[in-house]
């Protein structure tokens, strides 16, 4: 793709993995709203489930915040 520019290879890279993360999240979303559903969940389940969403929250920040970085850096090339 980038073979003589490391930083658009580092950037590839990173948006890439944002993508796929991207993705992980998602399903862990879905799995969660799933088993939430359900009739009779625990107060125990819940508040799990409620941890783990928002550990998830602030991955999906760090990485927003990572490809604003990203974007701004490559705005800025001249």
């Amino acid at each position: 793709m980038f073979p003589n520019n490391d930083i658009m290879v580092q950037f590839y890279i990173y948006l890439n993995n944002s993508l796929f993360l991207v993705e992980i999240y998602q399903r862990r979303i879905q799995a969660t709203v799933e088993l939430l559903s359900v009739d009779n969940v625990g107060e125990e389940v819940v508040q799990d489930q409620g941890q783990d969403l928002g550990d998830l929250l602030g991955r999906a920040i760090e990485s927003k915040i990572g490809v604003e970085r990203i974007i701004r850096r490559l705005e800025n090339l001249p």
